[in-house]
């Protein structure tokens, strides 16, 4: 969860933003390519393959 807070954050969202970013996958994969944080970016691409 911590990862996910920090890739809103990086890109301006907020918590308002959370339950579009866990569902929508669209969304989410739009929202990852602007984040820079490596470990995020890791951990939430690694989520979204366990979800397949």
């Amino acid at each position: 969860m911590r990862s996910t807070f920090i890739a809103l954050i990086e890109v301006g969202l907020t918590l308002t933003d959370l339950p579009r970013f866990l569902i929508d996958e669209d969304f989410r994969e739009k929202v990852l390519e602007r984040v820079e944080h490596p470990i995020t970016k890791k951990i939430s691409r690694t989520m979204q393959l366990k979800n397949l």
